[in-house]
């Protein structure tokens, strides 16, 4: 999946005309009538983040900052780069293996359905709430 770069009026200039800056939205498949679609800017994300492929699955890269939830699903095996930092919970369903590449955040709480699992948690990950099975 590649991001798509948009434009939105985001500021007036000294003439009260619009100034344009591009902003990269990701588009996440979630199932073959919808779409989910995530904006991107830099390496940070905003709202809830669906990754359910592979091919998917690029669209969180080290040290991206998701700000919102992000939920893994439908997927056998999957790992979370290094430096991720949710700000939300993160949520995993029906992925049979989560491995974790090195430290990360979870502000929130880790939600587990009971097809899902995951590797050891490194010593270095910082989780604010609760691992929830």
């Amino acid at each position: 999946v590649k991001p798509v770069t948009n434009v939105l009026p985001l500021k007036k200039d000294s003439k009260r005309e619009m100034v344009n800056e591009p902003i990269n939205v990701a588009r996440v498949q979630v199932n073959p009538v919808v779409e989910k679609q995530t904006a991107k800017v830099d390496n940070t994300m905003y709202g809830d983040v669906v990754i359910d492929s592979r091919g998917a699955s690029t669209v969180i890269e080290h040290n991206t900052l998701v700000q919102g939830n992000l939920y893994l699903q439908n997927m056998r095996k999957y790992t979370l780069p290094c430096g991720v930092v949710i700000d939300g919970n993160l949520f995993l369903r029906d992925v049979n293996k989560l491995q974790f590449c090195g430290e990360f955040t979870v502000k929130g709480n880790i939600f587990v359905s009971p097809r899902s699992s995951f590797g050891p948690i490194p010593g270095t990950a910082r989780v604010g709430g609760y691992v929830i099975l």
